[in-house]
Parts: structure tokens; C-alpha cells; sequence
């Protein structure tokens, strides 16, 4: 080979590079405006809910959830599970035990149609923090692949969670319980 020839090679690699590099990043943009515009639609169907009075606007859980609804749309990017469990967290510190309690008590009184739509809130930003956290992808896949192991046997017992993990994920629990019961 010449030395032409080699820097022929090696500028085609370096263009080949950026084009990918450039149609990874229209990727990741494609991406997040379809997990944008599930937002959008969870968003579209509370509005629907609220015109047809089957959720009133002056109510708590139609006030809550528009307004989690936009800041998570506007938030999309930066959404994954660190950020879920610091906002969990920070909701649940905000709001007041009594306006906790009222909420959920509301969502509980609220029709099928209000807790599906509320439901689907829950999934749409789970799968968010899905798609955004490669942490979280390794873990429920080393998790799957551990459950798989271990499910001829009972030799190897689990580790408790951490207190603080814990009480997270029974918080998100009891609401998505309250929201979506079966």
C-alpha cells in the first residue's frame, strides 16, 4: 500500500466515524420523542378525562398528575432510576402525611378510567428509566439470570435491601396498589 492509499483509508475511517457518530445521536433524539410523546399521551388522556368529567379539574389527583405529567415531559432526558428514586423521595418528603394520605385516597375513590390513566403514568416513567439507565438494565438482567439460577434451589438465600431503598420501593408500591388494584 501507499502512502496515499493509507491516507485514503484513514480519512474514509474518520468520515465513517463521524456519520455513525451523527446517526447514533439522530437515534438517541428519535428515541427520546417517543418516550416523549407517551408523556404526551398520558398527558392527552387526563385532559380527556378532565372534559368529560370524569375527573374534575379542581381536583387533587387531576392537579397532581398534569403537573408531574409536564415536568416529566420537559425532564425526558434526564430521567433514570436515580433520579425516580430522588424525586420519590422528594415527593414523598414534600407532600405532607395528610396530603399523602389524601391523594392516595383519592386515587382510590377515583374511577377505573382515572387509575388506569394513573397506571399508565407509572409504566410510561418506569420505561423511561428503563431506556435510561444502563444501570438499571444490567441489574434486572443479572437479577433475571440470578432468579433463574436459583429457582431449583433454595441454598443461597437474598441479601435484605437497604432500609432506604426499601421504603422507596414500598412507597411506589402501595401507590401503584391504590392506583391500578387487582
Amino acid at each position: 500500500m501507499t502512502d496515499q492509499q493509507i491516507w485514503l483509508l484513514a480519512a474514509q475511517g474518520v468520515v465513517s466515524l463521524v456519520i455513525l457518530g451523527y446517526l447514533a445521536m439522530l437515534l438517541w433524539k428519535k428515541r427520546e420523542e417517543r418516550e416523549r410523546f407517551k408523556l404526551y399521551a398520558v398527558r392527552d388522556k387526563l385532559i380527556y378525562l378532565a372534559a368529560t368529567d370524569a375527573l374534575p379539574q379542581s381536583s387533587m389527583v387531576f392537579k397532581v398528575f398534569y403537573n408531574v405529567v409536564n415536568i416529566s415531559i420537559s425532564e425526558v432526558r434526564n430521567l433514570d432510576l436515580a433520579s425516580l428514586a430522588r424525586a420519590s423521595v422528594a415527593a414523598k418528603s414534600a407532600l405532607e402525611k395528610e396530603k399523602q394520605e389524601a391523594l392516595s385516597a383519592a386515587i382510590a375513590r377515583a374511577s377505573p378510567e382515572v387509575r388506569e390513566v394513573i397506571g399508565e403514568f407509572g409504566k410510561v416513567m418506569m420505561e423511561i428509566a428503563y431506556a435510561n439507565s444502563l444501570g438499571l438494565r444490567l441489574f434486572l438482567h443479572c437479577a433475571t439470570l440470578a432468579k433463574r439460577i436459583l429457582d431449583g434451589s433454595r441454598i443461597l438465600t437474598l441479601q435484605p435491601p437497604k432500609p432506604a431503598a426499601y421504603d422507596t420501593y414500598v412507597y411506589w408500591r402501595q401507590m401503584h396498589d391504590r392506583a391500578c388494584p387487582v
